[in-house]
């Protein structure tokens, strides 16, 4: 396990390689890469920076409105030519192939960009300096008006630096749910897998593993019925779940979709996988906190002469498929962690800590939120 906080040494020299990742199809993200570009080459001429090219999204089902079907900002002119002076620039396979040679990533977005930083490294991570432009903005710790100094320190000074874990999936055709720990899993996935980490299968015996920030979703498909997902810990029956699905979420990700549905607020420095169901049909099946060592398991079954229906699987975010009933989802803790600068004054927790009350509002009346928002408090009338 890595401890929960690092001082880094100056990596000076050993930055040869940065990588820019922005949040697709917003104007200030692009403008941002462009002056961070920019600045770069100036105040560090020998490292190369590389920016990832989005990635072409695949076309919607017919008759499926997106976000596309409006027309969107046209993209700035001089930032795109400034960012074809001063950048190389690389899709998201070639980001996987030269995962070990970059030495810093930079994140321009905000959770959401994070979380796709983390989906391009399936094993260790570089450092990620994180800044806020995206929605929410509840992991970066930066605004991006500090990237001269947060470069600086990186290249000159000790930086600090959090490490948020990751779980372990594998999506395995024909698997037994009954398997009793991570070894297990492995040496089953072993004589089945042909592929790399993080490919998808190329047949439907080949096993898919992916790194977890935030969470895995088992949840129904649209047929209009709740889902029935066996759920086992370290191979032992823990309960059939008849939900809309289940929610296997790290630490991190318990502010995420587990917090919406129910589930607890846990710190990211507690190692643990929490279970939390999403609409269950019995109102006592509770969130539950499980030891990072453990092996969650989960299968479709049936309830009653139903046969059982395959599920969809999510990983933080994103729909990576659909599992048949003689397939099983098993998610375990020990991932490569995302190593990401901190602030130097505080630590990590520190900043999760403000998060929660500042962007959260943790706890806070509706009459503290009008008294801050200008709103005037009734009792002031009598």
């Amino acid at each position: 396990m890595f401890p929960p906080r690092t001082i880094f040494p100056a990596l000076g020299g050993a930055l040869r390689r940065i990588l820019l990742v922005r949040k697709p199809g917003d104007p200030r993200t692009l403008r941002a890469a462009a002056d961070m570009a920019t600045w770069l080459r100036r105040e560090h001429p020998d490292t190369q920076v590389l920016l990832e090219l989005p990635a072409t999204r695949m076309p919607p089902p017919p008759g499926v409105r997106t976000d596309a079907d409006h027309a969107e900002p046209r993209p700035d002119g001089d930032a795109m030519r400034s960012l074809a002076q001063t950048c190389d620039m690389v899709s998201s396979a070639e980001v996987r192939e030269l995962a070990k040679d970059i030495h810093l990533v930079v994140a321009l977005g905000g959770d959401g960009t994070l979380l796709h930083v983390s989906s391009l490294f399936q094993g260790p991570v570089p450092p990620v300096a994180s800044f806020s432009l995206g929605t929410l903005n509840f992991l970066p710790p930066f605004r991006i008006d500090e990237f001269p100094g947060v470069l600086n320190r990186a290249y000159d000074g000790a930086i600090r630096v959090s490490y948020r874990d990751r779980l372990v999936c594998h999506v395995v055709r024909d698997s037994p749910a009954s398997l009793t720990s991570a070894a297990t899993v492995r040496e089953f996935v072993a004589s089945r897998s042909k592929g790399g980490d993080g490919e998808p299968p190329v047949t439907a015996a080949q096993p898919l593993k992916l790194h977890v920030m935030n969470e895995v979703l088992v949840h129904r498909t649209p047929v209009p019925a709740m889902a029935s997902i066996d759920c086992r810990v370290d191979g032992q029956l823990l309960t059939q779940a008849i939900a809309d699905g289940l929610i296997i979420a790290t630490p991190t990700g318990s502010t995420a979709y587990s917090l919406s549905a129910g589930g607890p607020l846990v710190h990211p420095e507690v190692p643990g996988i929490l279970l939390t169901p999403i609409c269950p049909r019995s109102l006592s099946f509770r969130p539950a906190l499980f030891p990072q060592s453990s092996l969650i398991s989960l299968q479709a079954t049936s309830t009653g002469p139903r046969a059982p229906v395959s599920l969809d699987v999510s990983v933080d975010g994103e729909l990576i498929g659909q599992v048949a009933p003689n397939d099983a989802v098993h998610i375990h803790g020990g991932g490569e962690p995302v190593p990401y600068i901190s602030h130097v004054e505080g630590a990590g927790g520190a900043d999760w800590v403000a998060n929660i009350n500042e962007r959260l509002r943790w706890n806070q009346s509706f009459m503290e939120h009008g008294a801050t928002s200008g709103a005037t408090d009734p009792s002031s009338s009598w």
